[in-house]
């Protein structure tokens, strides 16, 4: 069999709890399980793949076992899809709240902010709760809810799950999968674990044979990448504790963020030392939360109840898992996936207008800025210094305040990012508005190991 035209699936690895789209180039000749090569069941097109070797593995895969032909070009997934709704529970120390509970709390607003009920939703993508987790996240979380959707996951791709989500929803409406995806997510940090727990916890997240041995802690991975970024290019402490005063003015101007309270640099400076050059202000929250987006067609979006954001371009990139074998410590996988979302945008750095960029340490935005293409190689520093990422900056970053000041409680806090340049582009964003008709958003996780970013628009964008 010949693929005659471009393709896009999804492949859903249950065993990793990972959805990634594969696109099949035109040629691409295929006769049997494009993953494992097991023979398919003959006279069945798109059908799953039952093949014992593929069961073992516990996978589902897509089969083609006759050539698939389309008129034209596959459709692009750019601007196919749209969110059409966003949503957050109560943030910060919220007592007597599960994670599940913030995430259903999160979810009808969500569902309220577009004017869509229960029956609606079909499709369910959910994160699993660090505190008190479940073996199938994804059907609890249903079940309180109180919904049934024909398509379902727990998303685990730790700090990267925000956009990875976005990206995924996205993919499931255009190929039919669901009509309407919500995405929803929460946890209970601050109040289930405390900051001590959450550390601990971590900590146990990393290689048990080359990492945890050594104390290789979460801030102590991103400070070495913060470290080496000041050695090369001679980055100061100032003028990474700028970030974290640019994001507390952020957070002040929301009325709602976990932290709100006045800061400057002095402040940030003279805050206990965690892992040298981060001060424990150089550090984001431990809080509690939940956030919810939801993702359905830019056509259906069009009807709702608030203006359509489009997905405009989608893309991830995984690099390494133990930082000792990352290409580099000043440059990630951001750099590549943004590069792939910009190019199925049909945009570049120099036309995003707003930004949400995953801000667990201060350090780590320098070096995201210059992955992203938003500032040169060792010149982020002084951008940020200046005021570049600022309300009035050249590219307003995490103007709800970020992981730093407004909300982190674990894997939901990438969806507060989402959710706030969302409302940027539907002028929503009152006290911190900016004028946009493009937002770029990433989402990152383990130590730069895992990245997805997504580029949202107005309609104008189009």
């Amino acid at each position: 069999m010949v693929i005659s035209s471009g393709f896009c699936v999804t492949a859903v690895r249950y065993g990793g709890g990972v959805t990634l789209p594969y696109y099949i180039r035109p040629g691409t000749r295929m006769s049997s399980c494009m993953f494992c090569n097991a023979a398919g069941e003959p006279g069945v097109a798109m059908a799953l793949l039952t093949s014992p070797a593929c069961r073992a593995i516990s996978r589902w895969r897509w089969l083609w076992d006759r050539e698939i032909s389309m008129s034209g070009s596959a459709a692009p997934l750019r601007g196919a899809a749209a969110i059409a709704g966003v949503g957050e529970s109560a943030i910060g120390r919220v007592e007597g709240k599960s994670g599940v509970r913030l995430a259903i709390d999160a979810a009808r607003a969500a569902m309220e902010d577009a004017g869509l009920a229960l029956g609606d939703i079909d499709g369910l993508l959910v994160t699993p709760v660090f505190v008190k987790s479940w073996p199938r996240q994804a059907n609890v979380f249903a079940e309180f809810l109180g919904v049934k959707p024909r398509w379902a996951m727990t998303y685990q791709n730790s700090g990267a799950s925000a956009c990875s989500m976005v990206g995924t929803a996205a993919a499931a409406v255009h190929s039919g999968l669901a009509d309407v995806v919500l995405i929803a997510t929460g946890d209970n940090e601050l109040t289930g674990l405390g900051t001590t727990g959450v550390v601990t916890e971590l900590a146990r997240q990393r290689d048990p044979d080359v990492e945890v041995p050594y104390g290789l802690i979460v801030p102590a991975g991103f400070a070495m990448a913060a470290r080496r970024h000041m050695h090369e290019y001679g980055t100061t402490p100032e003028q990474m504790a700028a970030v974290a005063v640019t994001m507390r003015d952020h957070a002040r101007r929301t009325g709602r963020a976990h932290h709100a309270g006045p800061l400057n640099v002095a402040d940030v400076l003279a805050s206990p030392m965690i892992a040298d050059p981060f001060h424990r202000l150089d550090c984001s929250l431990v809080s509690d939360g939940g956030g919810a987006v939801i993702v359905t067609s830019l056509e259906r979006a069009r009807h709702l109840k608030k203006s359509p954001v489009p997905i405009l371009g989608v893309g991830e990139a995984y690099t390494h898992e133990r930082l000792s074998n990352a290409p580099s410590l000043t440059t990630f996988g951001g750099k590549l996936s943004a590069e792939r979302a910009y190019g199925m945008a049909g945009v570049g750095p120099a036309d995003m207008q707003v930004a949400g960029i995953y801000d667990c340490f201060t350090g780590v935005v320098l070096i995201e800025l210059e992955d992203f293409g938003f500032c040169k190689p060792g010149e982020s520093g002084p951008f940020v210094a200046s005021g570049g990422i600022g309300v009035n900056g050249r590219i307003p970053v995490n103007t709800h305040g970020g992981l730093l000041s407004y909300c982190h409680p674990g894997y939901p806090g990438g969806i507060f990012h989402v959710i706030e340049v969302a409302r940027q582009l539907r002028g929503e964003a009152s006290g911190r508005q900016v004028k946009c008709d493009l937002g770029f958003v990433n989402s990152m996780g383990g130590v730069f190991a895992t990245n997805s970013t997504v580029i949202l628009g107005t309609e104008n964008a189009l």
